[in-house]
């Protein structure tokens, strides 16, 4: 949370039992962004097993052995926030959710608390639009990359944008907002590149997104999902690009395949749809951070 500035940000964890890792490198991924951060060492005292804590930067088992005061935690109620909405085409409103550890508070325990502790509904958005214009995906995508053109001058200065078609491979691509590139005329999604800017590359929650026949999608968590979608114990994450996104010693450049993974053609469709090297943002070596602290005085 602190790290990220993120009240939804959480641990990149499985069901292990034992996570002593995190005494050397707490990995932290957020509901809001793409990929994870590596946050540094977990606070001293912080549970790392059963009956185990941070100590020194190792898992070590509590002084004693006793294990009496173990305490798995308890999700607490969700908090719901009002209905909001992006107010486009055939849209819904959306109410985020959170809830907290606390029900009760883990002690010397990463047991418990399974599942999401972020997460969002559909509501109705009829109030919330009645006195506003509707817009087309279209034209709220083209607003948004005008907006970005700012911060990445490749995307076209006019902002000419799109919601790209739903993939059942890919539930991220039409929840995605793609933008014109200037140089090459295909369609982009600057998902890696506005991470940490504070601009948001998707399209609002609630935004319609597919119909199959039967059922309407929307926009929820950065999926195109049906409306009827439940939450189950795992949290939904985008984890095609599941890379590190902590920041580099030097310029981001992305990979050729990953660009094609993330554009698509003057038509609107897929130049590619898989990207399998998620290791080439790892992290840099510290030789790579070696700090310069002279400047050179030429004769």
């Amino acid at each position: 949370e602190i790290l990220l500035r993120d009240p939804d940000a959480n641990y990149v964890g499985d069901d292990k039992k034992e996570v002593p890792d995190i005494c050397q490198s707490l990995p932290c991924r957020s509901p809001h962004r793409t990929g994870f951060y590596y946050a540094g060492p977990a606070l001293e005292g912080s549970a790392c097993g059963v009956g185990k804590t941070c100590q020194g930067g190792t898992c070590t088992a509590i002084k004693g052995g006793d294990v009496s005061e173990v305490v798995a935690g308890g999700w607490g109620p969700w908090k719901y926030s009002k209905c909001q909405s992006g107010c486009t085409s055939h849209s819904k409103g959306f109410q985020q959710k959170q809830r907290q550890c606390n029900n009760p508070s883990p002690v010397y325990s990463i047991d418990g608390c399974k599942g999401p502790s972020y997460g969002v509904s559909l509501c109705g958005d009829e109030k919330i639009c009645k006195y506003k214009k509707r817009v087309t995906a279209a034209d709220f995508a083209s607003r948004k990359c005008y907006e970005f053109n700012r911060y990445l001058p490749a995307l076209d200065k006019y902002g000419a944008g799109l919601q790209a078609p739903h993939e059942q491979g890919r539930l991220w691509v039409s929840c995605a907002v793609f933008c014109r590139r200037e140089d090459s005329g295909l369609y982009y999604s600057p998902r890696i590149e506005l991470n940490d800017i504070g601009l948001d590359p998707y399209f609002p929650d609630g935004t319609w997104c597919h119909n199959d026949g039967i059922s309407d999608y929307y926009c929820m968590q950065h999926h195109c999902l049906p409306e009827n979608f439940q939450l189950t114990k795992d949290s939904i994450w985008i984890t095609d690009l599941l890379m590190a996104q902590n920041a580099l010693p030097h310029p981001l450049k992305l990979p050729d395949d990953l660009q094609n993974y993330l554009s698509l053609d003057a038509h609107g469709k897929p130049i590619s749809t898989t990207y399998q090297d998620n290791n080439f943002l790892k992290p840099p070596s510290e030789d790579e951070w070696a700090t310069v602290d002279y400047v050179e005085i030429k004769n």
